[in-house]
């Protein structure tokens, strides 16, 4: 496009960025439209699709054109393309993660397992006692090799 208004001149041209614009704003408040991302999902998201385009500063030097397409092009290509991957990435996750009934990373299900190999030696030397164990469903005949903790 910069190439075609520094040659043909025509202002009529500048409609064309401009109406991409607009469309491609409106698709894009489209596509965000429950995805809910979080603060680090959302810098993340910037902070790389700010890199890509620098990336693609470095290939558009390396490929040294004088074209201003070139230098408008591959950075905009290559930031569009990984704010898109990522973007969607996250709208999954977070899509999903509504679906199982989690809200936010904070409100997450949470599974701990707390293994103690040293209760096999202390269970070994606790005296069996049938009349206590048959007497008493609550009483502690061993303790635990392994617990599992889940919280919701």
């Amino acid at each position: 496009m910069a190439e075609a208004l520094q040659n043909n001149g025509s202002s009529a041209l500048v409609l064309i960025p401009a109406g991409a614009t607009v469309l491609g704003t409106t698709l894009g408040q489209k596509s965000v439209k429950g995805a809910y991302l979080t603060k680090r999902q959302g810098s993340t998201i910037s902070y790389s699709s700010g890199g890509a385009a620098l990336f693609g500063l470095g290939v558009a030097t390396l490929i040294e054109s004088e074209s201003a397409s070139v230098w408008i092009g591959i950075p905009s290509a290559l930031a569009l393309v990984t704010q898109q991957i990522l973007f969607h990435k996250y709208k999954n996750e977070n899509l999903l993660n509504g679906l199982q009934g989690r809200r936010q990373r904070d409100q997450a299900f949470k599974f701990s397992m707390k293994v103690t190999p040293e209760n096999y030696l202390i269970n070994k030397r606790i005296p069996v006692n049938a009349e206590v164990a048959g007497t008493n469903p609550n009483a502690v005949v061993s303790n635990p090799l392994v617990s599992l903790k889940l919280t919701f």
